[in-house]
């Protein structure tokens, strides 16, 4: 007998035996607290916070809100002096006392927006604005000026955060051409001017995502020293199936200052949501991509479980790979899972904060598989011996199916086709009823042409699922059955009259059960938990012999199809 085979290769053989068988969002909630003074304010919003309307997200104080569209108008303002004008394209409006008026619908995040407060109040109010975080986007124009805020740390300090220091940083804003701020009250042209121009640099703190019209001589995309890109649009969004997600940090400190950074990134939970929205069903355990073992072909993962922090050298990027743990995200499909992630620099200047969210996956769906036998009993007149390695590995394809309920079916033949508007999947072409039809057929050597058993137990990660797979007597895929043997025809010698069950045949049960696993034993796998599944498969053969046989080994399954929808033959 031969030693039993290592695991990993067990492994590699099933992903081998699939390539040839093959030939909602959820939010993560963060608030941003704006002081708004009597008069004119502008502020950056860094947020989504399209669940809810203008009306029921600005404070009663707040009279008109205007959005400044300078990059969609394509038209450019040198200096801004003046209320902003309706009919000027690079302005669209919310007014409170006039609805005719309106051309602002809802607020969008990364844009800057006047607000206008109402100028009689005595003093500034605040307004907390709870939304979900956005990657930075910044679309400078070296034309004109632009309207922009800052995801500066807060509180702001005249030391760390002045303007100087800020622009400094940047090859293009250190010769700090004109910048202005709204400093509340009406708007004026005459002294004291609003907008108003700012004289000493190096003592106004800027404050966070408070905006500022900045003009750029040439081109730049600087908020930061660290420019941060995220290969998603909407963040860390692994959604139900997602595998990866890349955020790309880079030094962008003017190159002549020889200035290294460290970036600290920290997970942080998300805010309560607000009223209506979905539940969060926990955070996201975010998991950081390591070096590649090149002895086993995988990833080390690290669990993202506290601050981590990289060092950038002048004008060095780097990319870190972020993926979750699918394992941890429970059983009910469709919960979706909210987080946060912050980044910070080394000076002191900024703080990024970028959603993550993931949600557990639904196991509905065709799942195409492979399960590789590694042991079996072996058998000696009446001595069993049990779980011996086989001679060789051997490999069984799998085709099952699992309903929207969790119901699942072990099936021979798997036609995908469309039906209804969208996909279906069923175990006989003739399911599918004109003007339906299928596209494709996967098939099964290793179960009876036309097997559709129902199973017990369910996909998973955990619990196992089996089937009973029976080979009557007289089935032409019961081994004793010889269409060309008159010993084993089961029909009387006369072949006229069919015999009963064990006179030439016996009835011959293959029960089939999947245990599944919670992680990948050949280790972590991105995938293991949305659209791969695996674990131990055993099956036991009873009436070939007195005794049952059992056989074990690996099996790995894939879905190729989400739909729910299975077809019945009429």
């Amino acid at each position: 007998m031969h030693a039993a085979r290592p695991l990993v290769l067990t492994f590699r053989l099933l992903a081998l035996a699939l390539t040839l068988a093959a030939s909602t969002a959820s939010a993560q909630w963060q608030t941003e607290t704006f002081a708004l003074k009597p008069g004119w304010n502008a502020i950056w919003l860094p947020l989504d916070v399209s669940h809810a309307s203008i009306e029921e997200l600005v404070p009663a104080q707040v009279e008109e809100v205007w959005r400044w569209n300078a990059t969609q108008a394509l038209t450019f303002t040198d200096v801004p002096a003046g209320a902003p004008s309706q009919t000027d394209l690079q302005w669209s409006v919310w007014r409170r006392f006039d609805p005719s008026g309106t051309t602002l619908g809802q607020i969008d995040g990364n844009y800057a927006y006047l607000i206008r407060v109402d100028p009689t109040l005595v003093g500034n109010i605040s307004w907390p604005v709870k939304g979900v975080p956005l990657p930075p986007r910044y679309d400078w124009s070296s034309t004109g000026v632009n309207l922009v805020g800052f995801p500066i740390e807060s509180p702001p300090s005249g030391s760390t955060r002045n303007l100087g220091r800020f622009f400094g940083f940047d090859p293009v804003l250190k010769a700090l051409p004109a910048t202005l701020f709204y400093n509340g009250g009406e708007l004026s042209d005459v002294a004291p001017k609003n907008p108003l121009r700012i004289g000493n640099t190096s003592s106004f703190a800027l404050n966070r995502f408070e905006a500022y019209w900045v003009q750029a001589t040439s081109y730049t995309e600087y908020y930061g020293p660290v420019k941060v890109d995220v290969s998603t649009v909407g963040g860390l969004d692994f959604r139900a199936e997602g595998v990866s997600v890349a955020v790309r940090l880079k030094n962008v400190v003017d190159i002549t200052r020889s200035q290294s950074i460290t970036v600290t990134l920290t997970p942080q939970a998300s805010e309560s949501p607000p009223a209506g929205q979905p539940a969060n069903a926990g955070a996201v355990p975010l998991l950081l991509r390591g070096d590649l073992n090149l002895a086993t072909g995988n990833f080390a993962y690290t669990a993202l479980t506290g601050a981590v922090t990289h060092t950038l050298a002048p004008g060095a990027e780097l990319e870190l790979i972020f993926t979750v743990d699918r394992s941890q995200l429970g059983t009910v499909a469709g919960a979706t899972f909210s987080s946060l992630l912050q980044i910070t620099d080394s000076l002191n200047l900024t703080r990024v904060v970028l959603p993550v969210s993931a949600e557990t996956t639904g196991r509905s769906g065709l799942w195409v598989g492979a399960a590789v036998i590694e042991k079996v009993d072996y058998q000696r007149g009446s001595t069993v011996t049990a779980n011996q390695a086989a001679p060789s590995l051997f490999p069984l394809r799998l085709l099952l199916h699992s309903n929207a309920a969790g119901s699942v079916r072990l099936i021979q033949q798997a036609y995908i086709g469309s039906h209804a508007g969208g996909t279906a999947v069923a175990a006989a072409e003739a399911a599918f009823v004109s003007p339906s039809k299928p596209t494709s057929r996967l098939s099964s050597a290793h179960f009876p042409v036309g097997t559709n058993l129902s199973g017990t137990g369910a996909l998973g990660l955990s619990g196992a699922l089996s089937f009973t797979v029976p080979l009557s007597y007289n089935s032409s895929n019961n081994p004793f059955v010889h269409r060309y043997h008159p010993d084993h025809d089961n029909m009387d010698e006369r072949f006229t009259a069919i015999l009963p069950a064990q006179r030439e045949s016996p009835n011959v049960n293959r029960t089939v059960t999947l245990t599944f696993s919670s992680t990948n034993p050949t280790g972590f796998d991105p995938t293991w938990g949305s659209t791969t599944l695996g674990g131990t498969y055993t099956e036991t053969v009873s009436g070939l012999r007195s005794t049952p046989i059992s056989c074990s080994g690996s099996f790995i399954l894939k879905r190729t199809e989400a739909t729910p929808t299975f077809l019945v033959a009429p």
